[in-house]
């Protein structure tokens, strides 16, 4: 597994957009794709401050959740 340098975070957001997903409540679901998508990004940000994928490999998925 790559990343590090933010302890690995990401992923306590992916698993809270899993379970949020799985609930009966569609507005909960619907926060909980919202979570997978950011949790990736956050992902993205992790092994990119690690080292392990390019500089900017996390701006297009930031920019796609905040524009």
């Amino acid at each position: 597994m790559s990343g590090g340098s933010w302890e690995y975070q990401y992923q306590a957001v992916r698993r809270l957009g899993e379970q949020l997903t799985e609930e009966g409540d569609p507005l909960r679901r619907a926060l909980g794709e919202h979570l997978l998508v950011c949790a990736e990004a956050c992902r993205l940000i992790e092994w990119s401050d690690s080292g392990d994928s390019p500089p900017d490999g996390w701006r297009e998925a930031v920019e796609e959740i905040v524009q």
